[in-house]
């Protein structure tokens, strides 16, 4: 199972912001995205990494820019997770 990174919460909260603002439920955002509704709710919460095809999406369903979803802070921190773990890979195998 993969972790959940940095930019994965910061698209769950950017989501959940935007389904509320739009005054529409899981179940909408599922339809609209072909996803099922626990998966929706399970990104919402953190509990499930969204995919890139999933955000790509999920973005277009409420007219939302990709890099707007995730934010320049999340980035970040992923490609410090990023690089971390590439460096514990390369380590382990050295």
């Amino acid at each position: 199972m993969a972790t959940v990174s940095n930019a994965d919460r910061a698209f769950a909260r950017r989501l959940v912001a935007l389904r509320r603002s739009a005054q529409v439920n899981q179940n909408w955002v599922a339809d609209m995205v072909g996803l099922p509704r626990n998966a929706v709710g399970a990104i919402e919460r953190g509990a499930r990494c969204v995919s890139l095809a999933e955000a790509v999406a999920i973005a277009a369903v409420f007219e939302a820019p990709l890099s707007a979803m995730v934010g320049e802070a999340a980035l970040a921190g992923s490609l410090d997770e990023l690089v971390a773990e590439v460096d514990g890979l390369v380590d382990s195998a050295g």
